[in-house]
């Protein structure tokens, strides 16, 4: 990882400015935890960065953001080294923040994940939009990156209905 956060951001191609964008590679990495990511499961990331939305609902993106995120995470399978560097930077973001600001991000974070990984229109275990187990282990490998060790509270998040 870089010196500083900032020259972090900038290798990876973002500013301070585009970073947000880093908020929805969890939900990429979701997407393609079991090889590609289907439709349903794009269409639940484009959802939540609109910026028509009531404050709160979804993280508006700069086009310089979208177009980022969209390249490397989304129109294709990203690259190993890129979730890792992504996921630093996101974790490096996280932490920066007052406890409870952090506290909600995780959330925030997991939850797009989370609602990524329901959205695939193919019923698993019989049970239309249950969690695979690629999909599971992405969303618990995101979790420890960032900073959220609580295994149980996140078997109770993918356990629950949406």
């Amino acid at each position: 990882m870089s010196a500083t956060p900032d020259e972090a951001l900038r290798e990876l191609g973002l500013t301070a400015a585009t970073a947000n964008a880093l908020l929805f590679v969890p939900a990429a990495v979701v997407a393609w935890a079991d090889g590609e990511a289907d439709i349903k499961e794009l269409e639940a990331i484009a959802a939540r960065h609109r910026c028509d939305c009531e404050e709160g609902e979804c993280l508006c993106l700069a086009e310089s953001a979208r177009q980022f995120l969209y390249y490397h995470f989304v129109y294709q399978a990203p690259k190993p080294d890129l979730v890792r560097r992504a996921l630093a930077c996101l974790a490096e973001q996280v932490r920066s923040q007052p406890a409870d600001k952090a506290d909600r991000l995780r959330q925030l974070i997991l939850s797009v994940a989370l609602d990524v990984a329901r959205s695939s229109r193919q019923a698993r275990f019989g049970r239309p939009h249950a969690v695979s187990v690629e999909e599971r282990m992405a969303l618990a490998n995101v979790a420890g990156a960032l900073g959220l060790h609580d295994v149980a509270a996140l078997q109770r998040a993918i356990d629950a209905e949406p």
